[in-house]
């Protein structure tokens, strides 16, 4: 599912240019980019979201690109910058400090207040060409605001059904539903950022289309 964004965000000084000396009828050779994605679940965590996200990273390596992804530290004390070794393919982590959400059996997550400062640091060292956030909750929203500030394109996968949460919110049943409104809201602002939208599956992006509005 994509989308045509609201805001027309100039692409930043890093993004290769086509030279309008190539002869007509030859297409220039693409060249490699500096890729940032963010993503808020990325192993050592096992689910769809980050097996999708550890897919991603490890194909755009093999292509020649030149992939960084942010995500949460497996523990507090593994935050830092690290080359891993992802699908067979080496690529470089931000590993941002982590807390453990203990209703859940392993997750951990990035505090959201820290979001943007952590989105400062790692798009000033990384400089990508693109950015490419696989949620709109934590580390995706920071990034977002911050790469938009700063002209760098943003692209998004939602892996997230706000729905789906409840079961680990151990929040009253009214006070739920209103989580999942506010979380749809600011779904919608940072989607709206956004040069484009993307879901996994059809059936993914046929919810996401009757839940927001983001079809601008």
């Amino acid at each position: 599912m994509s989308r045509t964004p609201r805001h027309n965000t100039e692409i930043g000084p890093h993004s290769p240019v086509t030279s309008s000396a190539t002869p007509a009828g030859h297409a220039a050779k693409a060249q490699p980019l500096t890729i940032l994605i963010a993503a808020d679940t990325f192993a050592p965590h096992v689910n769809g979201a980050a097996r999708f996200a550890e897919r991603l990273a490890a194909g755009l390596v093999a292509r020649g690109h030149d992939v960084h992804v942010m995500a949460p530290s497996a523990t507090r004390r593994k935050s830092g910058r690290f080359i891993e070794e992802i699908e067979g393919e080496k690529l470089t982590m931000h590993r941002l400090p982590a807390w453990r959400y203990y209703p859940h059996d392993w997750l951990t997550f990035v505090i959201p207040w820290m979001s943007k400062f952590h989105a400062r640091r790692v798009l000033k060292a990384v400089q990508p060409d693109v950015a490419h956030i696989q949620s709109h909750i934590v580390i995706g929203r920071g990034v977002t605001r911050i790469a938009r500030k700063r002209g760098i394109p943003v692209i998004a996968t939602n892996h997230v059904m706000a729905e789906n949460v409840l079961d680990f919110t151990t929040l009253p049943p009214l006070i739920d539903k209103l989580v999942v409104k506010l979380a749809w809201d600011d779904a919608k602002r940072t989607f709206d950022m956004t040069r484009a939208v993307t879901t996994p599956t059809r059936k993914a992006a046929d919810f996401l289309e009757a839940t927001v509005d983001i079809s601008g």
